[in-house]
């Protein structure tokens, strides 16, 4: 099993620096979550694995936001347990996340976005795509 101290002596971190600017402070997360992990990228196993075992944590503003859009938890199960990853942002604070596409239990298409330190997942908002932000296929984003 890797450690803390093992990565960060072989990164050759010192910490006599307290003042690290954000992008340092994400880079070095970043690392310490590759290092941890093996790898870049969620996986959509991890997470479906994090999601059957009841390791998860609702934010609320995941939660209000579903309220408001009515999607309910089951839809949310579904789209993990069915769905694909098409975003991964390795390297957002304070852990991994990605975005999934998949479908409620009404065949709508779905959009979740999910985190994940290893030992927990963390429901961040669930939404109903549109092809405002995303192309005809819903799974592309486009272009600014």
């Amino acid at each position: 099993m890797r450690c803390l101290s093992s990565f960060l002596a072989e990164e050759k971190c010192t910490f006599t620096n307290m003042f690290i600017d954000i992008y340092n402070y994400n880079q070095l997360v970043y690392n310490i979550y590759k290092y941890f992990m093996g790898g870049d990228k969620v996986e959509i196993e991890a997470i479906q694995s994090l999601y059957n075992d009841s390791k998860i944590n609702w934010s609320k503003h995941c939660l209000e936001r579903m309220q408001e859009r009515d999607i309910t938890i089951d839809d949310v199960r579904k789209c993990i347990n069915t769905g694909e990853i098409i975003e991964d942002y390795p390297a957002d604070f304070p852990h991994p996340n990605c975005l999934i596409f998949g479908y409620t239990l009404k065949e709508e298409i779905l959009h979740t976005v999910v985190g994940s330190d290893g030992n927990t997942l963390f429901i961040i908002t669930a939404y109903y795509p549109s092809t405002d932000k995303f192309g005809n296929d819903l799974k592309t984003r486009k272009e600014k």
